[in-house]
């Protein structure tokens, strides 16, 4: 779950911690997304000590470097380079996030399996499996209403084509941010932010990327960018619930 941002259209509030019907943003993505994996990471730049109380890993921007120092020193396969120290920095965008998950999951590679997180004595969180997870999932923490089937329809979409990675789409627009995508891309991705490029298109055009509609009206991947969009999310959840 992408939380990384400035929240800079949302005057600086953390947007990941707004509460919608008294839930935070990320609780209710959290919760569409936990039955579609295996486990969740939050990627967090501010108040990551709220967001650890969710319970699961929150990984910061700059923690690419430490991890993949880590991976290399368990001499994991394929580990991406250790980028320099001024290279990834906070609030770096979308893709560093999804870099420093990526760099977890080499971490984990080396670690026995456990079947869910464990809490460490510095208060961190840990999760341990028998080999890599070959995908990561992906959704930014301020579209409560994504579908309880994204990630299976996005890996039909994988098993269906030739495709690197599957993305959504709703009957308006490409939404790359909600992805499909594979661990073992970890390298080409490091290697696109060592050379300073952000764009999460940028990096899409280097594979073979598959889009998934989603033709639901109105959108499930509605977000909070402005603090007016509020109420149209609120509207949309009553709408839901309705029978």
């Amino acid at each position: 779950m992408l939380a990384g941002g400035a929240g800079r259209r949302m005057r600086g509030v953390d947007k990941g911690l707004i509460e919608l019907d008294g839930r935070p943003l990320v609780q209710w993505v959290a919760e569409a997304l936990r039955p579609q994996v295996a486990t969740l990471l939050i990627s967090a730049n501010r108040h990551r000590e709220r967001y650890a109380q969710f319970g699961w890993p929150v990984l910061a921007d700059h923690a690419v470097r430490e991890l993949a120092e880590r991976a290399a020193d368990l001499d994991v396969p394929s580990a991406a380079a250790v980028p320099n120290q001024d290279q990834i920095q906070p609030f770096q965008g979308p893709l560093a996030g999804i870099a420093s998950a990526l760099a977890q999951i080499r971490v984990w590679l080396q670690q026995p399996l456990l079947a869910r997180p464990e809490a460490q004595t510095d208060g961190s969180t840990q999760i341990h499996f028998a080999s890599a997870p070959a995908w990561l999932l992906v959704s930014p923490c301020d579209t409560p209403l994504i579908p309880v089937d994204l990630g299976s329809r996005l890996a039909a979409a994988l098993q269906a084509s030739q495709a690197r990675i599957a993305i959504a789409a709703d009957q308006e627009r490409s939404q790359p941010l909600h992805a499909l995508i594979p661990t073992d891309i970890d390298a080409d991705l490091a290697d696109y932010l060592h050379s300073g490029r952000r764009s999460v298109l940028g990096w899409l055009a280097r594979h073979q990327v598959a889009t998934v509609t989603f033709e639901k009206i109105p959108s499930p991947f509605v977000n909070l960018n402005r603090p007016e969009d509020a109420a149209r999310v609120q509207a949309q959840l009553t709408a839901k619930d309705r029978p």
